[in-house]
């Protein structure tokens, strides 16, 4: 997958509320075991460099866990075709407007299917 995003052919959308949740739930002790402060400064300015950071504008309230709503939002005003998770909250909206609601590993399968269909 980081190859199809350095190359541009898959673009990532962020948002200053995902990036904040990111950095809380890197915080939290029970994570600090599996990343160390290194990697998660990699992996957030990896997201500062190759993904879109999108501002928030669209108002939704239709995830069961109503901290999830801004998700959607990003979603819809990011004007993604996929909103990526395993997140059963969101998985059960699935489709959102045009957007599929998938699985990271559904994504992948996704990915390779056009990369067979162009070749």
């Amino acid at each position: 997958m980081l190859d199809y995003i350095l190359s541009e052919q898959v673009l990532v959308c962020t948002c200053d509320e995902q990036i904040e949740e990111l950095k809380a739930t890197f915080s939290k002790s029970k994570l600090q075991k599996y990343f160390d402060t290194e990697q998660i400064a990699i992996f957030l300015n990896f997201t500062n460099e190759y993904a879109e950071n999108v501002l928030l504008k669209a108002k939704t309230d239709i995830c069961r866990d109503k901290k999830d709503n801004f998700l959607v939002s990003l979603a819809l005003d990011s004007q993604a075709e996929y909103l990526i998770t395993d997140n059963n909250d969101l998985l059960v909206l699935n489709p959102i407007e045009n957007k599929q609601v998938v699985k990271y590993t559904d994504f992948e399968k996704i990915i390779l299917d056009f990369q067979q269909i162009d070749n």
